[in-house]
Protein backbone atom coordinates (compact mmCIF):
# COMPACT_ATOMS: atom_id res chain seq x y z
CA UNK A 1 0.00 0.00 0.00
CA UNK A 2 1.12 3.29 -0.86
CA UNK A 3 2.18 6.29 1.10
CA UNK A 4 0.18 9.80 1.10
CA UNK A 5 1.44 13.41 2.80
CA UNK A 6 -0.59 16.78 1.96
CA UNK A 7 0.86 20.15 2.67
CA UNK A 8 -0.11 23.43 2.80
CA UNK A 9 1.00 26.47 1.15
CA UNK A 10 3.66 27.29 3.24
CA UNK A 11 5.07 23.81 3.01
CA UNK A 12 3.48 22.51 6.77
CA UNK A 13 2.61 18.99 6.75
CA UNK A 14 -1.70 19.13 6.89
CA UNK A 15 -1.74 15.25 6.96
CA UNK A 16 -1.09 12.64 8.60
CA UNK A 17 -0.96 13.47 11.86
CA UNK A 18 2.77 13.92 12.92
CA UNK A 19 4.08 14.43 9.55
CA UNK A 20 7.01 16.16 8.96
CA UNK A 21 7.04 19.69 7.62
CA UNK A 22 8.81 19.97 3.72
CA UNK A 23 9.54 23.69 2.90
CA UNK A 24 10.55 22.14 -0.46
CA UNK A 25 6.49 21.32 -1.26
CA UNK A 26 6.37 25.06 -1.83
CA UNK A 27 7.65 24.70 -4.96
CA UNK A 28 4.34 23.14 -5.72
CA UNK A 29 2.45 27.26 -5.64
CA UNK A 30 4.66 29.51 -7.36
CA UNK A 31 6.98 27.13 -10.20
CA UNK A 32 6.11 23.88 -10.47
CA UNK A 33 2.79 21.95 -10.92
CA UNK A 34 3.05 17.97 -11.05
CA UNK A 35 6.31 15.89 -11.14
CA UNK A 36 6.74 12.42 -11.13
CA UNK A 37 9.59 9.92 -11.15
CA UNK A 38 11.49 6.88 -9.56
CA UNK A 39 11.70 7.11 -6.03
CA UNK A 40 14.03 4.23 -4.55
CA UNK A 41 12.80 1.24 -6.02
CA UNK A 42 8.86 2.88 -5.88
CA UNK A 43 7.39 5.76 -7.47
CA UNK A 44 6.84 9.34 -6.58
CA UNK A 45 3.98 11.52 -7.21
CA UNK A 46 3.66 15.40 -6.44
CA UNK A 47 1.43 17.65 -7.71
CA UNK A 48 -0.70 20.80 -6.70
CA UNK A 49 -4.17 20.34 -6.04
CA UNK A 50 -7.14 22.26 -4.66
CA UNK A 51 -9.52 20.68 -1.64
CA UNK A 52 -12.41 21.45 0.25
CA UNK A 53 -11.63 21.07 4.01
CA UNK A 54 -14.23 20.59 6.54
CA UNK A 55 -13.57 24.22 7.26
CA UNK A 56 -12.46 26.01 4.11
CA UNK A 57 -11.11 25.64 0.44
CA UNK A 58 -7.61 25.27 0.81
CA UNK A 59 -4.25 24.46 -2.20
CA UNK A 60 -2.43 22.27 -1.11
CA UNK A 61 0.41 20.13 -2.43
CA UNK A 62 0.47 16.34 -2.05
CA UNK A 63 3.00 13.60 -2.23
CA UNK A 64 2.03 9.74 -3.14
CA UNK A 65 4.71 7.28 -3.22
CA UNK A 66 3.33 3.97 -4.60
CA UNK A 67 4.81 0.77 -5.13
CA UNK A 68 3.73 -0.48 -8.66
CA UNK A 69 4.73 2.13 -11.93
CA UNK A 70 1.24 0.43 -13.91
CA UNK A 71 -1.71 1.43 -11.32
CA UNK A 72 0.57 4.78 -9.75
CA UNK A 73 -2.14 7.10 -11.08
CA UNK A 74 -5.34 4.62 -9.92
CA UNK A 75 -3.48 4.12 -6.20
CA UNK A 76 -2.89 7.70 -5.94
CA UNK A 77 -6.72 8.12 -6.86
CA UNK A 78 -8.02 5.46 -4.41
CA UNK A 79 -5.90 6.78 -1.77
CA UNK A 80 -6.86 10.51 -2.03
CA UNK A 81 -10.08 8.89 -2.00
CA UNK A 82 -10.48 6.81 1.09
CA UNK A 83 -8.51 9.14 3.18
CA UNK A 84 -8.88 12.34 2.44
CA UNK A 85 -12.58 12.30 0.59
CA UNK A 86 -14.40 9.39 3.01
CA UNK A 87 -12.51 9.65 6.13
CA UNK A 88 -12.17 13.58 6.11
CA UNK A 89 -14.77 14.68 4.61
CA UNK A 90 -12.88 17.22 1.74
CA UNK A 91 -13.95 17.41 -1.50
CA UNK A 92 -11.54 17.38 -4.40
CA UNK A 93 -12.65 20.86 -6.16
CA UNK A 94 -12.48 21.08 -10.35
CA UNK A 95 -10.48 24.07 -11.11
CA UNK A 96 -11.70 26.36 -13.80
CA UNK A 97 -9.81 27.57 -16.91
CA UNK A 98 -6.90 26.69 -17.81
CA UNK A 99 -5.34 26.88 -14.14
CA UNK A 100 -2.57 24.83 -12.80
CA UNK A 101 -4.46 22.54 -10.69
CA UNK A 102 -6.79 21.28 -13.83
CA UNK A 103 -3.31 18.79 -14.63
CA UNK A 104 -3.96 17.05 -11.50
CA UNK A 105 -7.57 16.95 -11.35
CA UNK A 106 -7.31 15.54 -15.13
CA UNK A 107 -4.25 12.53 -14.92
CA UNK A 108 -5.00 11.62 -10.85
CA UNK A 109 -9.09 12.05 -10.63
CA UNK A 110 -9.86 12.06 -14.07
CA UNK A 111 -7.18 9.20 -14.82
CA UNK A 112 -7.29 10.77 -19.14
CA UNK A 113 -3.83 10.15 -19.22
CA UNK A 114 -4.01 5.84 -18.30
CA UNK A 115 -6.07 5.21 -22.20
CA UNK A 116 -2.15 5.86 -23.39
CA UNK A 117 -0.28 3.91 -20.99
CA UNK A 118 0.68 1.60 -23.45
CA UNK A 119 2.76 4.23 -25.84
CA UNK A 120 6.16 5.66 -25.41
CA UNK A 121 7.73 8.69 -25.58
CA UNK A 122 9.00 7.70 -29.05
CA UNK A 123 5.32 8.03 -30.23
CA UNK A 124 4.52 11.38 -28.89
CA UNK A 125 7.87 12.70 -30.87
CA UNK A 126 6.84 10.76 -33.75
CA UNK A 127 3.28 11.84 -34.38
CA UNK A 128 2.74 14.84 -36.98
CA UNK A 129 -0.72 15.77 -35.78
CA UNK A 130 -0.44 15.27 -32.01
CA UNK A 131 3.42 15.15 -30.87
CA UNK A 132 6.40 16.56 -32.29
CA UNK A 133 6.90 15.26 -35.59
CA UNK A 134 10.52 14.45 -35.67
CA UNK A 135 12.63 11.78 -38.17
CA UNK A 136 14.02 9.42 -36.80
CA UNK A 137 17.48 10.65 -36.21
CA UNK A 138 15.82 13.20 -34.27
CA UNK A 139 14.21 11.13 -32.30
CA UNK A 140 16.91 9.24 -31.25
CA UNK A 141 19.01 12.12 -30.85
CA UNK A 142 16.02 13.61 -28.50
CA UNK A 143 16.07 10.04 -26.34
CA UNK A 144 20.12 10.63 -26.16
CA UNK A 145 19.84 13.99 -24.43
CA UNK A 146 18.50 12.41 -21.79
CA UNK A 147 20.34 9.01 -21.63
CA UNK A 148 23.85 9.97 -22.71
CA UNK A 149 24.14 13.81 -21.75
CA UNK A 150 22.18 13.73 -18.70
CA UNK A 151 20.37 16.97 -19.55
CA UNK A 152 16.45 17.85 -19.95
CA UNK A 153 14.18 17.78 -22.95
CA UNK A 154 12.06 21.01 -22.82
CA UNK A 155 8.84 20.24 -24.60
CA UNK A 156 5.67 23.21 -24.58
CA UNK A 157 2.45 21.93 -24.79
CA UNK A 158 -0.79 24.30 -25.50
CA UNK A 159 -2.84 23.58 -22.26
CA UNK A 160 -3.19 21.23 -19.11
CA UNK A 161 -5.32 18.54 -21.28
CA UNK A 162 -2.91 18.03 -24.09
CA UNK A 163 -0.25 17.35 -21.08
CA UNK A 164 -2.78 14.91 -19.60
CA UNK A 165 -2.92 12.84 -22.49
CA UNK A 166 0.65 12.71 -22.89
CA UNK A 167 2.15 12.16 -19.76
CA UNK A 168 1.66 8.28 -18.97
CA UNK A 169 4.14 7.63 -22.10
CA UNK A 170 7.06 8.78 -19.77
CA UNK A 171 6.11 6.37 -17.28
CA UNK A 172 7.94 3.77 -18.33
CA UNK A 173 11.27 5.38 -19.24
CA UNK A 174 12.77 5.54 -16.20
CA UNK A 175 12.81 9.23 -16.45
CA UNK A 176 11.74 12.09 -14.07
CA UNK A 177 8.86 14.41 -15.71
CA UNK A 178 8.09 17.87 -14.26
CA UNK A 179 5.44 19.99 -15.38
CA UNK A 180 6.00 23.72 -14.66
CA UNK A 181 4.37 26.81 -15.78
CA UNK A 182 5.17 29.13 -18.94
CA UNK A 183 8.67 30.36 -18.86
CA UNK A 184 9.66 28.21 -15.86
CA UNK A 185 13.15 26.89 -15.93
CA UNK A 186 13.37 23.18 -15.20
CA UNK A 187 14.48 21.82 -12.07
CA UNK A 188 17.69 20.32 -11.69
CA UNK A 189 16.13 16.89 -11.27
CA UNK A 190 13.98 17.26 -14.10
CA UNK A 191 14.63 14.78 -17.05
CA UNK A 192 11.69 15.52 -19.14
CA UNK A 193 10.32 19.20 -18.69
CA UNK A 194 7.27 19.99 -19.88
CA UNK A 195 5.43 23.67 -19.78
CA UNK A 196 2.10 25.09 -20.40
CA UNK A 197 2.34 28.12 -23.29
CA UNK A 198 -1.03 29.72 -23.43
CA UNK A 199 -0.41 31.74 -26.95
CA UNK A 200 0.61 28.63 -28.71
CA UNK A 201 -0.86 27.01 -32.00
CA UNK A 202 0.76 23.71 -32.44
CA UNK A 203 0.35 20.85 -29.44
CA UNK A 204 3.64 20.30 -28.88
CA UNK A 205 6.80 22.15 -29.76
CA UNK A 206 10.91 21.89 -28.83
CA UNK A 207 12.03 24.84 -26.62
CA UNK A 208 14.76 26.46 -28.21
CA UNK A 209 17.08 24.94 -25.77
CA UNK A 210 16.37 21.52 -26.70
CA UNK A 211 15.94 22.46 -30.13
CA UNK A 212 19.97 23.68 -29.77
CA UNK A 213 20.85 20.64 -28.20
CA UNK A 214 19.35 18.85 -30.78
CA UNK A 215 20.56 20.55 -34.02
CA UNK A 216 24.39 19.90 -32.64
CA UNK A 217 23.77 16.54 -31.82
CA UNK A 218 22.60 16.15 -35.29
CA UNK A 219 25.46 18.21 -36.88
CA UNK A 220 27.89 16.37 -34.46
CA UNK A 221 26.58 12.52 -35.90
CA UNK A 222 26.46 13.52 -39.81
CA UNK A 223 30.39 14.52 -39.49
CA UNK A 224 31.13 11.11 -36.92
CA UNK A 225 28.89 9.40 -40.55
CA UNK A 226 31.26 11.27 -42.78
CA UNK A 227 34.76 10.18 -40.96
CA UNK A 228 33.47 6.72 -41.06
CA UNK A 229 32.62 7.10 -44.91
CA UNK A 230 35.45 8.14 -46.03
CA UNK A 231 37.38 5.56 -43.79
CA UNK A 232 35.03 3.28 -45.93
CA UNK A 233 35.96 4.59 -48.67
CA UNK A 234 39.84 4.44 -48.54
CA UNK A 235 39.34 0.80 -47.07
CA UNK A 236 37.70 0.15 -50.45
CA UNK A 237 40.02 1.42 -52.72
CA UNK A 238 43.00 -0.58 -51.05
CA UNK A 239 40.70 -3.77 -51.39
CA UNK A 240 40.16 -3.24 -54.67
CA UNK A 241 44.26 -2.72 -55.41
CA UNK A 242 44.93 -6.17 -53.14
CA UNK A 243 42.75 -7.71 -55.27
CA UNK A 244 44.53 -6.25 -58.82
CA UNK A 245 41.37 -4.72 -60.26
CA UNK A 246 42.08 -2.86 -63.81
CA UNK A 247 42.59 0.49 -62.92
CA UNK A 248 40.13 1.34 -65.79
CA UNK A 249 37.81 -0.40 -64.38
CA UNK A 250 38.00 1.49 -60.99
CA UNK A 251 38.00 5.22 -62.84
CA UNK A 252 35.10 4.44 -64.52
CA UNK A 253 33.11 2.96 -61.54
CA UNK A 254 34.73 5.98 -59.79
CA UNK A 255 33.21 8.54 -62.16
CA UNK A 256 30.08 6.76 -62.69
CA UNK A 257 29.28 7.28 -58.59
CA UNK A 258 30.74 10.84 -58.77
CA UNK A 259 28.65 11.72 -61.71
CA UNK A 260 25.79 10.32 -60.02
CA UNK A 261 26.25 11.96 -56.89
CA UNK A 262 28.97 14.65 -56.88
CA UNK A 263 28.36 16.90 -60.13
CA UNK A 264 31.24 18.93 -61.37
CA UNK A 265 33.88 16.26 -59.70
CA UNK A 266 35.71 13.77 -61.96
CA UNK A 267 38.56 11.17 -61.78
CA UNK A 268 41.88 11.92 -63.56
CA UNK A 269 45.28 10.48 -64.12
CA UNK A 270 48.51 11.87 -63.91
CA UNK A 271 49.04 12.14 -68.06
CA UNK A 272 45.50 13.92 -67.84
CA UNK A 273 46.91 16.45 -65.59
CA UNK A 274 50.09 16.90 -67.32
CA UNK A 275 48.57 17.08 -70.53
CA UNK A 276 46.31 20.59 -68.67
CA UNK A 277 49.28 21.66 -67.61
CA UNK A 278 50.97 21.75 -70.75
CA UNK A 279 48.20 22.83 -72.23
CA UNK A 280 48.02 26.25 -69.91
CA UNK A 281 51.76 26.81 -70.70
CA UNK A 282 51.34 27.16 -74.31
CA UNK A 283 48.55 29.39 -73.56
CA UNK A 284 49.94 31.43 -71.76
CA UNK A 285 53.04 31.62 -74.37
CA UNK A 286 50.57 32.66 -76.90
CA UNK A 287 49.17 35.36 -74.83
CA UNK A 288 52.75 36.63 -74.33
CA UNK A 289 53.43 35.83 -77.92
CA UNK A 290 50.32 38.26 -78.92
CA UNK A 291 51.66 40.75 -75.75
CA UNK A 292 54.88 40.83 -77.37
CA UNK A 293 53.01 41.66 -81.23
CA UNK A 294 51.12 44.69 -79.19
CA UNK A 295 54.43 46.11 -78.38
CA UNK A 296 55.94 46.11 -81.10
CA UNK A 297 52.97 47.83 -83.07
CA UNK A 298 53.03 50.22 -80.61
CA UNK A 299 56.30 51.09 -81.48
CA UNK A 300 55.86 51.02 -84.93
CA UNK A 301 53.38 53.61 -84.09
CA UNK A 302 55.15 55.85 -81.88
CA UNK A 303 57.34 57.51 -84.40
CA UNK A 304 54.34 58.55 -86.26
CA UNK A 305 52.94 60.26 -82.90
CA UNK A 306 55.97 61.75 -82.33
CA UNK A 307 56.26 63.82 -86.03
CA UNK A 308 52.73 66.07 -85.11
CA UNK A 309 55.20 67.79 -82.45
CA UNK A 310 58.31 67.87 -84.27
CA UNK A 311 56.25 69.86 -87.40
CA UNK A 312 55.25 72.37 -84.88
CA UNK A 313 58.64 72.91 -83.69
CA UNK A 314 59.60 73.17 -87.46
CA UNK A 315 56.63 75.80 -88.30
CA UNK A 316 57.76 77.91 -84.64
CA UNK A 317 61.18 77.91 -85.27
CA UNK A 318 60.61 79.21 -89.19
CA UNK A 319 57.98 82.10 -87.84
CA UNK A 320 60.72 82.98 -85.48
CA UNK A 321 63.58 83.30 -88.17
CA UNK A 322 61.07 85.26 -90.33
CA UNK A 323 60.12 87.76 -87.63
CA UNK A 324 63.25 88.12 -86.56
CA UNK A 325 64.92 87.40 -83.55
CA UNK A 326 63.20 90.42 -81.41
CA UNK A 327 60.25 87.73 -80.85
CA UNK A 328 62.77 84.89 -79.22
CA UNK A 329 62.45 86.41 -76.07
CA UNK A 330 58.59 84.78 -76.13
CA UNK A 331 59.81 81.56 -76.34
CA UNK A 332 61.25 79.18 -73.58
CA UNK A 333 64.42 77.95 -74.57
CA UNK A 334 63.97 74.53 -74.05
CA UNK A 335 61.16 74.45 -76.47
CA UNK A 336 63.13 73.75 -79.77
CA UNK A 337 64.83 70.27 -78.28
CA UNK A 338 64.07 67.43 -80.54
CA UNK A 339 64.78 64.76 -76.98
CA UNK A 340 61.78 65.55 -74.75
CA UNK A 341 62.44 63.85 -71.02
CA UNK A 342 59.24 60.93 -71.51
CA UNK A 343 58.34 59.49 -67.95
CA UNK A 344 58.72 55.62 -68.71
CA UNK A 345 58.38 52.80 -66.86
CA UNK A 346 61.95 50.69 -65.27
CA UNK A 347 61.33 46.94 -64.25
CA UNK A 348 63.89 45.14 -61.66
CA UNK A 349 63.49 41.88 -60.25
CA UNK A 350 63.16 42.19 -56.45
CA UNK A 351 63.12 38.41 -55.27
CA UNK A 352 62.94 35.34 -56.34
CA UNK A 353 61.55 32.16 -54.57
CA UNK A 354 61.58 28.48 -55.39
CA UNK A 355 59.70 25.38 -53.92
CA UNK A 356 60.28 23.04 -52.53
CA UNK A 357 63.52 24.29 -51.17
CA UNK A 358 65.29 21.10 -51.80
CA UNK A 359 64.44 18.71 -54.70
CA UNK A 360 64.57 14.98 -56.01
CA UNK A 361 64.12 13.33 -59.00
CA UNK A 362 60.41 13.00 -60.61
CA UNK A 363 59.93 16.64 -58.18
CA UNK A 364 58.54 19.71 -60.10
CA UNK A 365 59.64 22.97 -59.12
CA UNK A 366 57.89 26.52 -59.14
CA UNK A 367 59.44 29.27 -59.75
CA UNK A 368 57.97 32.63 -58.23
CA UNK A 369 59.86 35.99 -59.18
CA UNK A 370 58.84 39.47 -58.26
CA UNK A 371 58.89 42.39 -60.32
CA UNK A 372 59.27 46.12 -59.43
CA UNK A 373 58.40 48.81 -61.50
CA UNK A 374 61.10 51.73 -60.18
CA UNK A 375 59.66 54.21 -63.30
CA UNK A 376 57.33 57.02 -63.87
CA UNK A 377 54.55 55.45 -65.66
CA UNK A 378 52.88 52.12 -65.37
CA UNK A 379 53.23 48.78 -67.67
CA UNK A 380 53.68 45.41 -68.18
CA UNK A 381 57.23 43.25 -67.79
CA UNK A 382 57.84 40.13 -69.26
CA UNK A 383 60.07 37.81 -67.98
CA UNK A 384 62.15 35.03 -69.70
CA UNK A 385 62.90 31.13 -67.82
CA UNK A 386 65.66 29.85 -69.61
CA UNK A 387 67.26 25.83 -68.77
CA UNK A 388 70.73 26.26 -69.49
CA UNK A 389 71.02 28.18 -72.55
CA UNK A 390 67.20 27.78 -74.12
CA UNK A 391 64.27 29.54 -73.60
CA UNK A 392 61.91 27.29 -71.58
CA UNK A 393 59.13 29.70 -70.72
CA UNK A 394 58.14 33.26 -70.78
CA UNK A 395 55.39 35.20 -68.65
CA UNK A 396 54.12 38.48 -68.06
CA UNK A 397 52.49 40.29 -65.50
CA UNK A 398 49.50 42.20 -65.06
CA UNK A 399 50.24 46.32 -65.42
CA UNK A 400 52.46 47.03 -62.44
CA UNK A 401 51.63 50.90 -60.73
CA UNK A 402 55.08 52.86 -59.99
CA UNK A 403 56.54 51.91 -57.04
CA UNK A 404 54.19 48.94 -57.40
CA UNK A 405 55.21 45.10 -57.29
CA UNK A 406 53.75 42.20 -59.03
CA UNK A 407 54.69 38.34 -58.74
CA UNK A 408 54.79 35.99 -61.90
CA UNK A 409 54.83 32.22 -61.74
CA UNK A 410 56.66 29.18 -63.53
CA UNK A 411 56.11 25.73 -63.15
CA UNK A 412 59.30 23.26 -64.56
CA UNK A 413 58.67 19.75 -65.49
CA UNK A 414 60.07 16.77 -62.97
CA UNK A 415 63.45 16.53 -62.76
CA UNK A 416 65.19 14.30 -63.94
CA UNK A 417 69.12 15.40 -63.29
CA UNK A 418 70.57 18.81 -62.10
CA UNK A 419 69.43 22.05 -63.82
CA UNK A 420 70.62 25.35 -63.92
CA UNK A 421 67.81 27.85 -64.46
CA UNK A 422 67.84 31.80 -65.21
CA UNK A 423 65.39 34.57 -65.16
CA UNK A 424 65.26 37.90 -66.48
CA UNK A 425 63.54 40.65 -67.53
CA UNK A 426 62.71 40.53 -71.18
CA UNK A 427 65.48 42.87 -73.09
CA UNK A 428 67.08 43.44 -69.86
CA UNK A 429 70.26 40.96 -69.26
CA UNK A 430 71.16 43.59 -65.95
CA UNK A 431 68.10 42.09 -63.75
CA UNK A 432 69.18 37.89 -64.56
CA UNK A 433 68.72 35.73 -61.27
CA UNK A 434 70.40 32.15 -61.70
CA UNK A 435 68.98 29.11 -60.13
CA UNK A 436 70.82 25.83 -59.39
CA UNK A 437 69.71 22.40 -58.64
CA UNK A 438 72.98 20.73 -57.26
CA UNK A 439 73.71 17.41 -57.35
CA UNK A 440 72.56 17.25 -53.65
CA UNK A 441 69.23 18.22 -54.02
CA UNK A 442 70.04 21.70 -52.75
CA UNK A 443 68.45 24.68 -54.83
CA UNK A 444 70.26 28.26 -54.81
CA UNK A 445 69.36 31.64 -56.60
CA UNK A 446 72.32 33.88 -57.12
CA UNK A 447 72.73 37.44 -59.04
CA UNK A 448 74.42 36.29 -62.32
CA UNK A 449 75.91 39.65 -62.56
CA UNK A 450 77.26 40.15 -59.48
CA UNK A 451 77.84 36.74 -58.19
CA UNK A 452 76.24 37.14 -55.16
CA UNK A 453 74.00 34.34 -53.65
CA UNK A 454 70.84 35.09 -52.80
CA UNK A 455 68.77 32.40 -50.80
CA UNK A 456 65.64 30.68 -52.95
CA UNK A 457 63.91 30.47 -48.91
CA UNK A 458 64.80 31.10 -45.45
CA UNK A 459 66.20 27.97 -45.39
CA UNK A 460 68.02 27.11 -47.94
CA UNK A 461 71.79 26.62 -48.25
CA UNK A 462 74.15 28.99 -50.21
CA UNK A 463 76.14 28.51 -53.50
CA UNK A 464 79.24 28.42 -51.46
CA UNK A 465 78.09 26.41 -47.96
CA UNK A 466 76.66 23.75 -50.67
CA UNK A 467 79.97 24.05 -52.94
CA UNK A 468 81.94 22.88 -49.17
CA UNK A 469 79.63 20.26 -49.15
CA UNK A 470 80.43 18.71 -52.02
CA UNK A 471 84.11 17.70 -51.29
CA UNK A 472 83.20 13.98 -51.65
CA UNK A 473 81.36 12.03 -54.53
CA UNK A 474 77.93 12.75 -55.18
CA UNK A 475 75.16 10.72 -56.91
CA UNK A 476 72.37 11.89 -58.57
CA UNK A 477 70.01 8.47 -59.27
CA UNK A 478 67.68 9.02 -62.33
CA UNK A 479 65.31 6.26 -63.18
CA UNK A 480 67.25 2.88 -63.60
CA UNK A 481 71.29 4.23 -63.91
CA UNK A 482 72.92 6.49 -61.58
CA UNK A 483 75.68 9.22 -62.55
CA UNK A 484 78.56 10.01 -60.36
CA UNK A 485 80.04 13.48 -60.39
CA UNK A 486 83.29 13.76 -58.39
CA UNK A 487 83.42 18.01 -57.40
CA UNK A 488 86.97 19.35 -56.15
CA UNK A 489 87.16 21.68 -52.81
CA UNK A 490 88.55 24.22 -54.46
CA UNK A 491 86.05 24.51 -57.18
Amino acid sequence: MGSLKVFDSQGRAMYPAGASDENQMQRYFDQDILAIGPKNDKYKIEAYLKVKTSERNEQVSIRYIGDTLDTLFADCRAAIRTQLVENRGWTIREPYGNGPGKLTWLTIWEGIGEANANKTPDDLYADSEFGLGLNREERSLLQSIVREENGTVRITASDYDVIAKALSQYLTTGNTIVVSRERHSPPEYADIHLSVSSDQWENFTLHDETRETLERLKEQRREELRQESFSDLAETIASLKELNADKSAVKDRLSTALADTYNGLRVMENSEIRELRQRARTERAGQSTASKNRLIASLKERPKLLMLPILLVAIVLGAIFLIGFGGLPFFDGNSGSDNPDVPSASFSITNVTVEPSEAEVGDEININVTVKNGGEDAGNATVLLHREESLENDNTTPEIEPDDTKQVDFSVEPLTRPQNYSVRIENDSSTEREIQVGLDGNITVSDSIAGSNLPATSNLQTAKSAARKSDRARQWTIGQFTSRVTIDRDS
